[in-house]
């Protein structure tokens, strides 16, 4: 199985402890995201997957997908332009072939219409890395763990 695919193979969340999905959690995911693509990257399958659940209980799930490295990440924008009105990353420091930070700047290079916005979630921080992250255009940095909350108050301010 390819490492960059569509998401639907995770554990159900009747599987996953009980703070992942607490009913009064829940909310719908608004009309007005149309088109919208969310791309999840880091090497550590399980932080993605963390991710990957925590976009499940705010029902983002139906075009939410996975890379394993920045250059897939690059790939999937380039194979997928054209195809979303926003796309979302959610995008690792510390990965192999390709970092975040490679990615984040090829991608915003050819992100001529200011659909893409990156969001990086690294256990890297620091004053150098968020300012290397402004230059590239990049408003959103959250230190790991990425909590639900977080991507909650985050999704709040940028889609609704």
């Amino acid at each position: 199985m390819s490492a960059l695919r569509r998401n639907f193979n995770h554990k159900s969340l009747k599987e996953m402890p009980d703070y992942i999905h607490r009913k009064k959690d829940s909310f719908c995911i608004p009309s007005k995201v149309v088109n919208l693509m969310i791309l999840v990257v880091d090497d550590m399958p399980q932080n993605r997957m963390v991710i990957v659940e925590n976009l499940k209980r705010l029902k983002f799930e139906k075009d939410v997908y996975e890379a394993e490295n920045g250059l897939q990440a690059v790939q999937f924008c380039k194979k997928n332009r054209g195809k979303y009105n926003k796309l979302i990353i959610f995008m690792d420091i510390d990965m192999p072939v390709m970092n975040g930070i490679e990615a984040s700047g090829s991608i915003k290079l050819k992100d001529k219409n200011k659909k893409i916005e990156i969001v990086i979630v690294s256990a890297f921080s620091g004053e150098d890395l968020i300012d290397q992250c402004k230059q590239l255009g990049i408003t959103e940095f959250y230190s790991k763990p990425f909590t639900f909350v977080q991507l909650k108050e985050f999704a709040m301010r940028k889609l609704y």
